[in-house]
């Protein structure tokens, strides 16, 4: 695990070279569907699934290149794994969606929320990071391998950056659908849809996180837990059934 959680190896620097090579095998697969089948990647659970897993890849480069964690590969790239191979498997039951998602505003809605979810994901890995590298500081016998982790104040100020991009992305993301599903069905209701409740209870989640940081001068591992729970509730939506995002 130390030479996984190392700054520059030739496991990491391999590992780089891998990551972006899948990316952009990932771009190039995408675009290829789009063109092809003249459809949007969101008509189906399979490519929103797959768009999901490459917007948190890119994430992750981006922050490879810019020196910046590089030790959250070791993390996040199981996470892009996983939703790929939930995409594959869910392949076989391609269909095109009821309409609603070939609009404009639709598919920005969704592309805004996936991009919002990638961010949220890598903050979350930051929280993850910051609770085992504040339990090992506190362990004396658990000190094996916390010199190849990057300092609390760096994860504490990388999650909160993650945060600070993704909650307005969510935040536009969410009146984009709410506008659309009130114009295209009067009968909608919030409270009648699985996915809006748990993602409204996702954004309440990072406004908790942003007052709490913010206003109340909250720090440290209380903080980092609000992180990982605003995860799972992300990830979660991927299994929560829905009548009306159908294509998730």
């Amino acid at each position: 695990i130390n030479r996984l959680l190392s700054v520059d190896t030739p496991v990491s620097r391999n590992a780089r070279y891998f990551q972006l090579e899948g990316t952009l095998l990932h771009t190039a697969g995408i675009g290829m569907f789009c063109i092809r089948l003249k459809l949007s990647p969101f008509e189906s659970g399979f490519g929103t699934l797959s768009v999901g897993s490459w917007s948190i890849s890119l994430l992750l480069l981006a922050f490879d290149f810019a020196g910046k964690m590089k030790s959250l590969g070791s993390l996040v790239s199981p996470i892009c794994a996983l939703l790929l191979s939930f995409a594959f498997a869910r392949s076989g039951n391609y269909r095109h969606s009821e309409g609603v998602i070939k609009s404009g505003a639709i598919s920005s809605h969704v592309m805004l929320i996936m991009f919002s979810f990638a961010f949220f994901v890598v903050a979350a890995c930051c929280g993850l990071f910051y609770v085992w590298q504040y339990s090992v500081l506190k362990n004396p016998s658990q000190k094996l391998g916390k010199k190849k982790l990057p300092p609390l104040e760096t994860v504490d100020r990388a999650a909160q950056f993650c945060v600070s991009i993704a909650f307005p992305l969510l935040t536009i993301g969410l009146m984009l659908g709410f506008t659309s599903l009130q114009n295209s069905t009067n009968s909608f209701s919030v409270m009648s849809d699985p996915h809006a409740v748990v993602t409204i209870v996702a954004w309440l989640t990072y406004v908790s996180y942003l007052f709490a940081r913010f206003s109340s001068g909250w720090k440290g591992v209380r903080l980092n837990y609000l992180l990982i729970f605003g995860m799972l509730l992300s990830l979660a939506l991927y299994i929560i059934p829905s009548h009306i995002h159908s294509f998730t």
